[in-house]
């Protein structure tokens, strides 16, 4: 079974980094979208991190995990 995850990497107004994962992601989502994901992210300014509003898309990856059970 394959497993697909979404890594979008913010910065906070302290300029501290850090990750958010989005699980169940399509494998081909796009760059475009992802830029618009994590500017809505920033927009609604509901996450934080070290207390401080995340302000900055820093990067995104996509990661496809592939699991077998024996």
């Amino acid at each position: 079974m394959d497993e697909t995850k979404l890594l979008i990497t913010f910065e906070n107004a302290a300029g501290d980094k850090t990750v958010i994962n989005i699980s169940g992601v399509r494998p081909d989502v796009t760059r475009l979208e992802v830029v618009a994901l994590a500017n809505q992210i920033i927009g609604k300014t509901i996450f934080s991190y070290k207390n401080a509003f995340l302000t900055k898309y820093v990067s995104s990856q996509v990661q496809t995990t592939h699991t077998e059970a024996l």
